[in-house]
């Protein structure tokens, strides 16, 4: 009889890891710890198939406030079947209410996206998939390629499940760090036992440990299928609204799912095109368990006799996540915002001499693009909510550097954080293409990260303020710590002036990004706040602003 990879006899290869998920062994019990307060725990348990396959089942669970984020607790179900070589071949993943696959071929993966639209992506020379949630895909690759053994570096291509793409990985002993240490080049540090499984994997820069710990009690929630979780956010007309809400789907590049909120009164009316901030949210401004607040200010305005329109960003709502999502960087933001400004322009409910924009943060910046460059008839005002003014690689940095020391992250932590953003941004300043051997392992699979920052590189709200030729108002929360009024909305203000540009400077105290009111300083934490409501008179501000522009 043949010997295995662990030196049993027969039956294809065992190891440390398949052993510990054995009945009477298991679960495999992985716990995450942030500065020393663990913040996400997973169980994994092994089923064994007829066929010689292997399924890893796992449960995981993060608190998020741990980390200085907001929301209840995340609550994820996977499984990774693995062939009889231990290799991947299928993954899935159910997180609340959203579902996700991958199916790995020879040459390629299947990816079966939450808005379910299924992509082929090339898996290159990778062979293993790992992810920044769970940790037994880690465990198993180590085992896997024998790295309690190694002697020298050893460089392996990764497929990113985060990422959707290949990517490069190396590690190599780490002997000042201990005996059976090792360290990628992914940034990682990790510990294995005698019989090569992992028992440590920390993160410096992030200061994060995980560690391998007896195993708790399953939690309860493992036989409900739904999950559950908070209730989610939803959307409602007002009771007693002076409009109606019409659903609509906008043509385009990718098929805008949208809603039309029409005033009470005779048309035409005046209108509002609503640009949202970045990330995945829907048409009224729900991103998960944040409400960003877009229905509140549409809503207001159709009160004030404004037609409002408001969309779902790509893979939110009814919009699909798009044919080009490898592609996708400020400037598809811009094109879809360009397609709804169109469908508005021809609504037979709307004044087309009477159209206003009204941009939050990134959308600020959409909103300076269509007003640069807008056709006839010109767009009658522009609203700019925290706009950002500054290149967007100098606000990442700054507010990465703000939030490590808000979480009271060691200053060499702190400093590494800073040090990678900075260099991310000056690569992506430079050109530098993302490919493996012209930048670091763990930045090629940053790739649409950096498509996203080199449009905004190339849009620069500064230069783009100057050659707005409608009237522009500027609203900044004093509470506000992604962008300021000292760094982004004054020096817009006195570009705009420069120019000779009619524009008007609002500061709103104790208002943070959202306009929301807050007490004490704001945070992301505060974000995932309900209950929390859009200043009353920011928006009447904002009404009044638009409506004396949007009459005749």
């Amino acid at each position: 009889m043949s010997a295995g990879a662990d030196g049993s006899s027969g039956g294809g290869p065992r190891s440390p890891l398949i052993d510990a998920l054995r009945p009477g062994g298991g679960p495999l019990y992985y716990a995450s710890y942030f500065l020393g307060k663990r913040f996400a725990a997973e169980w994994t348990v092994c089923r064994e198939g007829a066929d010689g396959t292997r399924e890893l089942a796992t449960l995981f669970e993060l608190d998020p406030t741990v980390v200085g984020a907001g929301g209840e607790l995340v609550r994820m179900r996977s499984e990774l079947v693995l062939g009889a070589d231990l290799r991947p071949l299928r993954f899935r993943s159910r997180s609340r209410g959203a579902r996700f696959a991958l199916d790995v071929g020879a040459t390629e993966v299947t990816a079966h996206l939450p808005d379910g639209s299924v992509r082929q992506l090339p898996l290159g020379e990778a062979r293993d998939l790992v992810d920044s949630e769970h940790t037994v895909p880690w465990a198993l690759l180590l085992w896997r390629v024998g790295a309690g053994g190694l002697s020298g570096k050893l460089s392996l291509p990764l497929f990113h499940i985060n990422s959707l793409q290949p990517a490069p990985w190396a590690v190599e002993p780490a002997p000042e760090l201990g005996q059976r240490w090792l360290r990628s080049s992914h940034l990682q540090e990790l510990e294995l036992d005698e019989g090569g499984l992992l028992v440590t994997m920390r993160v410096p820069k992030q200061s994060v440990e995980v560690r391998r710990e007896s195993a708790p009690p399953l939690p309860d929630w493992r036989e409900d299928p739904a999950l559950p979780v908070r209730a989610p956010l939803r959307y409602r007309v007002p009771d007693g609204a002076r409009f109606t809400l019409r659903d609509v789907d906008i043509p385009g590049p990718t098929t805008l799912g949208a809603s039309l909120t029409i005033p009470a009164g005779h048309p035409p009316f005046p209108a509002v095109l609503y640009l949202a901030g970045s990330g995945m949210h829907d048409r009224h401004g729900f991103a998960g368990d944040i409400d960003l607040g877009a229905h509140e200010v549409v809503d207001a305005l159709s009160e004030a006799g404004f037609l409002g329109l408001r969309y779902d960003t790509r893979g939110a709502g009814k919009t699909p996540i798009g044919d080009d999502l490898f592609e996708q960087g400020l400037q598809t933001t811009i094109d879809d915002a360009r397609a709804a400004l169109a469908y508005l322009r021809v609504l037979p409910e709307v004044d087309a001499r009477r159209i206003c924009l009204v941009g939050h943060s990134q959308g600020a910046v959409v909103a300076l693009v269509l007003a640069a460059g807008a056709p006839q008839p010109r767009l009658r005002a522009v609203a700019l909510l925290a706009p950002p003014g500054r290149d967007l690689g100098d606000i990442l940095i700054d507010q990465i550097e703000a939030q490590s020391r808000r979480l009271g992250m060691p200053e060499s932590a702190v400093a590494a954080q800073v040090a990678e953003i900075r260099q991310f941004v000056e690569l992506t300043r430079a050109g530098t293409p993302f490919v493996p051997g012209q930048v670091p392992d763990y930045l090629v699979a940053a790739g649409p990260t950096r498509r996203w920052l080199l449009d905004h590189m190339g849009a620069r709200s500064l230069d783009l303020i100057t050659q707005a030729s409608c009237p522009l108002l500027i609203l900044q929360g004093d509470k506000d710590f992604q962008v300021t009024a000292e760094k982004d909305a004054e020096p817009l203000r006195e570009a705009a002036a420069r120019a000779g540009r009619d524009v008007t400077l609002v500061r709103l105290p104790g208002l943070d990004h959202m306009f929301k009111p807050v007490a004490g300083e704001s945070s992301p934490a505060t974000y995932y706040e309900r209950g929390r409501h859009v200043d009353a008179d920011m928006l009447a501000q904002l009404a009044a602003w638009l409506g004396e522009r949007a009459r005749g």
